[in-house]
């Protein structure tokens, strides 16, 4: 394998924000796990929001109630669970947070790709590495983008077809002390073996882009 290209994206993001405060949210009769406080309230509202002995929704969030709201940034995140704007806020988010990264990056001339992702992170909780699959991807969409913000960008990539990245980017764990330290570097290399160079469909390629 050719090394062609290094992408070092330090401190990358584990949360974003998705909401500048967060709405009021009450108790209603069939809501599992009340408050003891809350247990002998039986009278509701028409909606069948509990109401209190002043005729007052019960508060279900006192404390997050005005606050930011953030969302962690993790697989089922990006499949399910949430609401599919909030979802799309977060691709958006992330692809922003790429953007200047990818921006220092020159057009690939060689395919196709084998991607090495290096993942600097601590390990003092538990956590599942196939589970940060949406990282790569997002980061991947980012290189083959030819618009941003509305205005055009050379691509990185022409596409992530087979015919470009045959092996996309899986996380190798490397420990860190802290959290500050955390990181991803990604190598991109050209997969000059003979089974791939030889075959029609690279073959093809490589004389097309030889071609003046």
């Amino acid at each position: 394998m050719e090394l062609l290209q290094t992408l070092e994206i330090p401190n990358f993001p584990l949360r974003f924000k998705v909401s500048n405060k967060q709405k009021a949210k009450y108790w209603k009769r069939h809501h599992k796990n009340r408050p003891k406080k809350y247990e002998n309230y039986q009278n509701t509202d028409k909606e069948g929001y509990l109401l209190d002995q002043e005729g007052n929704r019960l508060l279900k969030n006192p404390d997050a109630m005005g606050t930011p709201k953030y969302v962690s940034l993790s697989g089922n995140n990006f499949t399910t669970g949430l609401h599919p704007s909030v979802r799309s806020g977060l691709v958006h988010n992330l692809k922003d947070f790429y953007m200047p990264y990818v921006r220092l990056m020159k057009p690939f001339q060689k395919f196709p790709l084998i991607v090495e992702w290096d993942f600097y992170a601590p390990v003092d909780r538990g956590f599942d590495m196939s589970n940060f699959w949406f990282y790569y991807k997002y980061l991947e969409d980012c290189l083959f983008m030819t618009e941003y913000r509305k205005r055009p960008v050379q691509p990185i990539l022409p596409d992530d077809d087979r015919a470009y990245v045959v092996k996309p980017g899986a996380p190798l764990l490397w420990p860190v002390d802290t959290l500050e330290q955390r990181k991803f570097v990604f190598k991109f290399y050209h997969d000059n073996r003979p089974l791939i160079q030889n075959h029609p469909l690279w073959k093809a390629q490589h004389q097309n882009t030889d071609t003046p």
